[in-house]
């Protein structure tokens, strides 16, 4: 067996990879309200899921709309990293 059988791309590499530190310092910068919309929602924006953005907000802000945003990603198999 190759090496380069067995590689992923960041493309390839599906998010549900990130680790959890990972994920936790994404949502550290990501959760809090950003004045110039580096956000989130700006990440919703760019995954294709603005459509959710509205359901994520309404979760409440006890928990984490990045960690959700992510989790509704991760439902799409076709969600890679470097997407």
């Amino acid at each position: 067996m190759q090496v380069s059988e067995v590689l992923l791309t960041g493309d390839e590499l599906p998010v549900t990879a990130l680790s959890t530190v990972c994920r936790q310092q994404l949502c550290k910068l990501l959760d809090p309200p950003d004045p110039m919309g580096k956000d989130w929602c700006l990440l919703a924006v760019q995954l294709g899921l603005a459509d959710k953005v509205s359901l994520l907000d309404a979760a409440g802000s006890s928990s984490s709309r990045t960690a959700k945003l992510l989790d509704e990603w991760a439902r799409d198999k076709s969600s890679g990293i470097g997407k």
